[in-house]
C-alpha cells in the first residue's frame, strides 16, 4: 500500500502522466455513457446522475486531476467523495461480472472482456486521491450519507443498473455495508498519519 501510495505521488508530478490520465477517463466518461443510453432512455431526466454512477465518478477523477493541474483544487469532500466511488462503484461492477460471468459474457463477450479491467482500473485510481483530501469527522458521516441516499434509489426506487436479479440482495448488503465501512476506514487512516500539509 505504502508503496502503491508513492507511485500515485510519482504519477501526480508528471504533467504528462496527469494529462493522459484526464483523457482516458473522459474516455471511459463517453464509453460508460454509451454503456447507459438504454437504461437512460427509460429514466426520467431528474435520475441519470443517479443511474450513471461510475461514469459519473470517472469523470469527476477528470475534473480533480484538471484542477490540480490548474492549482485551483477543488474541496476536499469532492476528492473524499470521489476516492469512496471509483473504489465502491468499481468494486461492485467487478462483482457483478465474476457472479454473472457466463451469463453476460454469453450476451457481449466484447463489451464485457474490456469492462471488467477497466473497473479494476477505477478501483486503482483511486490510489491517486489518497493524499490529496484530508477528511474530518462531518465530512465522513456526509459521505457516509451521500452514498447511502444512492443504495437508497438503486435497491428501493429502482435505478440499479440492469443486471440478473439472481444476487440482487447480496450486493444490496455489500453497498449498504461499503457506504459505510469504506468511508470510515479512509477516516481512520487518515486519522493514524501525520499531515502532509
Amino acid at each position: 500500500m505504502i508503496s502503491d501510495i508513492k507511485l500515485s505521488e510519482r504519477i501526480l508530478k508528471s504533467k504528462f502522466l496527469v494529462i493522459l490520465l484526464i483523457i482516458l477517463n473522459i474516455i471511459g466518461f463517453g464509453l460508460g455513457i454509451y454503456y447507459y443510453m438504454p437504461q437512460l432512455d427509460e429514466t426520467p431526466e431528474i435520475l441519470w446522475l443517479i443511474v450513471v454512477d461510475c461514469p459519473l465518478h470517472v469523470l469527476l477523477l477528470a475534473i480533480i486531476l484538471s484542477s490540480e493541474l490548474s492549482g485551483s483544487p477543488l474541496p476536499d469532500v469532492l476528492k473524499f467523495i470521489n476516492t469512496v466511488g471509483l473504489i465502491k462503484y468499481g468494486f461492485w461492477t467487478v462483482i457483478v461480472i465474476l457472479l454473472n460471468l457466463e451469463f453476460l459474457f454469453s450476451l457481449n463477450p466484447v463489451t464485457y472482456s474490456i469492462l471488467l479491467p477497466m473497473h479494476v482500473g477505477m478501483i486503482l485510481e483511486s490510489i491517486l486521491l489518497f493524499k490529496l483530501f484530508r477528511p474530518n469527522l462531518p465530512s465522513t458521516l456526509f459521505v457516509m450519507l451521500f452514498f447511502l441516499f444512492g443504495d437508497f434509489y438503486d435497491y428501493v426506487l429502482g435505478t440499479l443498473p440492469h443486471i440478473p436479479d439472481t444476487h440482487v440482495s447480496l450486493l444490496f448488503f455489500e453497498s449498504v455495508i461499503v457506504s459505510i465501512l469504506l468511508p470510515a476506514l479512509i477516516y481512520i487512516n487518515h486519522r493514524t498519519k501525520p499531515s502532509s500539509t
